[in-house]
Formats: C-alpha cells, structure tokens, sequence
C-alpha cells in the first residue's frame, strides 16, 4: 500500500515538474539523487564526472519534463533511462576526447618506446627483482600491499626494491636511466 502510495505521489510530483515548480525538482533530487548516481556510478566510474552527469540529468528533468508520458513508463524509470543515456554519452566522449589526445601527443612514441626498452630489460632481471618491479610499476601496489602479497616485512620489501631498481639502472640506456632517476632520486 505505501509504495502505491509513493508511486502516486511520483505521478503528482512529474505533473508538477511540468509546471516548472522548483519545489517538486528539489523533492525528486531529494528522492532518486542517490540511486541515480549509483546507476551513473556503475557506468562511468569516475566521481567527478558522475556529479557533473547526475547534476545535467536534473537539468534535463526540468527541461524535458513535458516529455515525460505516465503511460510509458513510471516516473523513475523514465529518469532511469535518461541517466543511463547520459552516463554512456559521457563514457563515449571521454573514452574518445581520451583516444584524440593520446594521437595527437608527440611524446607517445617516445614513451611506448622507452616502455618497450624498460619490459625487456625488466625480463633480464633475476624472479625476485623482477618480481618486485612488476608489482610495484606494472601492478600497482603499493610496498605495504607487497608486504602482505608476499609475507615479508616492509623493509625486506624496500630493501628488494631498491636492488632491483639498482640492477634495473645496471642494465638500462643512460635515456632510461635518467627516467629511472626521477622515479627514485634518492638511490645512490
């Protein structure tokens, strides 16, 4: 009985957001903010972004609510549907803004060259350095992350770490090297 109760004030809250009334807007903020940006969330996986979607779906709430037809679908399910097209609009846009700029830098083919030189020197390594340095860089943990991964104390993590970055400087082109030092300047 309740939820055909809310339901129906859902129902009157659209007919007043049709008559531009601010107050039904912030009441249906109040209301699905949360399970909208949950849904905007789960797709585009970026906070900021998420706010910057769910803030223009309330924009497009307002301005499209005459479009809005109570024989189509309920009220929640019709925003439903426009923060799920937003949302993969946004993705789409980023993923593409995010594919333009990586063209268009000059320094890409520098990079993926030095990333080439550092992967093959990286496979010259000994397991157990090569082992540190592809947690720490290639798999991102952290040095107290690699402590629990591998059950050993923080310093043996640092320790192992610090040879392998060593033996890994041994190994590399001065070009490399110079990048390796401003990871790690403090190795001697």
């Amino acid at each position: 009985m309740e939820s055909v109760a809310k339901t129906s004030e859902c129902y009157t809250l659209m007919t007043s957001l049709v008559a531009k009334d601010e107050d039904a807007l912030k009441e249906l903020y109040d209301r699905y903010s949360a399970p909208l940006y949950g849904v905007i969330i789960r797709i585009i996986r970026d906070d900021v972004l998420a706010e910057e979607v769910l803030q223009d779906c309330f924009i497009s709430y307002w301005k499209k609510a005459d479009s809005y037809d109570s024989d189509m679908s309920a009220p929640f399910t019709w925003m439903y549907r426009i923060a799920k097209n937003k949302a993969l609009n946004a993705l789409r846009d980023r993923d593409a803004r995010t594919k333009r700029m990586a063209e268009a830098n000059p320094i890409k083919d520098v990079k993926s060259e030095i990333d080439y030189d550092i992967k093959g020197l990286v496979s010259q390594l000994d397991d157990q350095d090569r082992k540190m340095i592809l947690l720490s860089f290639y798999q991102g943990y952290t040095h107290e992350e690699i402590q629990e991964i591998e059950s050993i104390p923080l310093g043996t993590v640092k320790s192992r770490m610090r040879r392998a970055l060593k033996n890994l400087r041994v190994l590399t082109s001065p070009r490399i090297a110079i990048l390796l030092a401003l990871i790690y300047p403090y190795m001697p």
